[in-house]
């Protein structure tokens, strides 16, 4: 006999478990926490996804395109997510899935969340960008801001004594936990009362929760009012924290910190090294200017000096000389082949003694020509020869002028191109003088300047 109980369809089944869970408000709302993996974004706009758990369990889901607005921008595989949303049934094949319809950052990508807008708010308010203090190079006070003990104060304070022996101020805090923002404040604050010349704040490595306090706003804050320079060196290479961006220069390790905290002996020579060379070059190239300036006054001399006029004079009286004795040589040959073709006769020989005399007489002419023009030359020279001698710079000189200039060489005419404590040069006749001045009195001239 065949029994009475209702035979069901897969469809009907499956309908009857869809109406059972959909109906039930348990299902409803929930909230499930895992890891995004599997993630699509289909071009229709909804996201397929699965949730997995930390024991392994997936969880399908898919999230609508109404609904991704409430997700964040930037999901993707492996993020830590609380999803809201509900069960949703499919009959036809007996599969569920959670319909989902909030996506919120849960655990540390929650705080990284929080971190991104504290970052973008300082930013904003151009805490990031504000000038970087320079360090030091030989700091003689060194204040250090971390834990009294751990091997982050004994790696700083080592490496700072191999290279010198300075003034070292140690500012005990907690550097991890819930209370260490509070307490590195207080120790900031301590340290900006003290007169430093440097403030290391430092701690060794560690997991990122460790670093978690270093991202408080409070610190960073108090950080960036810091006046002395500082140097933060937070965890390892691989961990950055928004003190490293505020400090003025941020180190990968405690040792690390301390190498930059002092100049070593060996950047302490090649900075010097660097200095001297400079200097010579510096020297050297001041040196050579002067020797040019010399040199370029030498020629002007030379250019203008009475004993070039007067070679040159020299040289236009010798040519004088010289054309004028080519003319009367000229004329006595002329003379001479007129005689040769003339016969002879009284006539001939009274024309042959009068262009003899005609010869005679110019030649006396020229002559006396010629010394009149050379004695009026040798005057001419003469005066002028005075009056150079009497207008040249270095004939001033030995009457008891002398000449003022700067470091430039320009010479100086008015106490307006001279300020006190410059330095200046005076040339004398016999020696060249540097001296400073003291003080410039300025001269009224009412036409009774005493001489």
């Amino acid at each position: 006999m065949m029994d009475d109980k209702k035979i069901f369809s897969v469809l009907e089944l499956n309908q009857k478990i869809k109406s059972l869970v959909e109906s039930d408000f348990s299902f409803i709302g929930i909230l499930v926490k895992g890891e995004i993996t599997s993630l699509n974004r289909h071009y229709t706009g909804h996201y397929y996804f699965k949730l997995r758990g930390e024991d392994g369990a997936l969880l399908s889901c898919i999230m609508f395109s109404s609904y991704t607005k409430y997700a964040p921008l930037d999901l993707k595989n492996g993020d830590e997510v609380l999803v809201t949303g509900s069960i949703s049934f499919y009959d036809k094949g007996g599969t569920y899935s959670f319909s989902a319809r909030k996506i919120e950052p849960y655990g540390y990508g929650a705080y990284l969340l929080d971190l991104k807008r504290l970052e973008e708010k300082l930013e904003k308010e151009g805490l990031f960008s504000k000038e970087k203090k320079v360090i030091p190079l030989l700091p003689r006070k060194i204040g250090i801001i971390t834990a009294k003990s751990g091997a982050a104060i004994h790696d700083v304070v080592s490496s700072i004594q191999k290279r010198c022996k300075t003034e070292i101020y140690i500012f005990p805090c907690s550097v991890q936990g819930n209370e260490a923002p509070k307490t590195m404040v207080e120790a900031l604050k301590r340290a900006y009362s003290f007169s430093l010349d440097l403030i290391i704040l430092t701690r060794g490595g560690g997991s990122k929760d460790d670093l978690y306090a270093f991202n408080d706003e409070e610190l960073v804050r108090t950080l960036a009012l810091s006046p002395f320079p500082t140097i933060t060196a937070v965890g390892h290479s691989i961990d950055t924290s928004l003190v490293d961006r505020i400090s003025d220069l941020s180190c990968i390790t405690p040792t690390d910190a301390g190498n930059h905290a002092i100049a070593s002996k060996e950047e302490l020579e090649k900075t010097i090294e660097h200095l001297c060379s400079k200097a010579k070059d510096c020297y050297e190239r001041r040196v050579k200017d002067r020797q040019n300036i010399v040199l370029q006054c030498i020629h002007r001399m030379e250019l203008y000096s009475p004993k070039r006029k007067m070679e040159q004079f020299k040289l236009r009286l010798d040519y004088l000389k010289k054309e004028s004795q080519q003319l009367i040589s000229k004329k006595i040959m002329q003379n001479r082949l007129l005689l040769k073709n003339l016969s002879v006769g009284n006539s001939i020989l009274k024309r042959i003694e009068s262009f003899k005399n005609q010869v005679k007489d110019f030649y006396e002419k020229s002559k006396k020509a010629c010394f009149l023009s050379l004695k009026e030359k040798r005057k001419n020279l003469l005066i002028l020869k005075n009056r150079m001698e009497t207008f040249s710079p270095f004939s001033l000189l030995s009457k008891g002028y002398t000449m003022m200039y700067n470091e430039k060489g320009k010479i100086i005419t008015s106490g307006k191109e001279v300020h006190e404590e410059e330095m200046f040069y005076l040339k004398l006749s016999d020696a060249d003088i540097q001296a400073k001045i003291i003080k410039i009195e300025e001269r009224k001239n009412d036409g009774k300047e005493k001489l």
